[in-house]
């Protein structure tokens, strides 16, 4: 669809084949830390798998969604730039993972 081609991630900044990610300036503080691990960590597992798990996805989701309120609370605090780059980028993460789970 015309929405996933707008937030589709560059291989630079999701490796679907390894499931690495390059995070967005915006959300690489501290505050932040966890949850990027664990999305890295779901996005590590998925990948292994070769076939797509459902679970593991909406979990990926879900710690997505958490970087997504967090990143919310500094729209005023942050360069507009840089929200608006880790939003988008967030957005498609999430695509990324909503993807492969209806690939299941």
């Amino acid at each position: 669809t015309v929405y996933h081609e707008a937030y589709q991630l560059s291989s630079n900044e999701f490796n679907p084949q390894t499931g690495a990610i390059t995070w967005p300036t915006a959300v690489q503080s501290e505050k932040y830390q966890q949850a990027r691990e664990r999305v890295e960590e779901l996005f590590r597992i998925e990948v292994s798998y070769g076939n797509p798990q459902p679970g593991t996805a909406k979990e990926i989701v879900r710690n997505i969604e958490v970087l997504r309120r967090e990143l919310r609370k500094e729209v005023g605090s942050l360069p507009k730039d840089q929200y608006a780059a880790a939003s988008k980028f967030l957005v498609g993460l999430e695509l990324e993972a909503e993807s492969r789970a209806s690939a299941a």
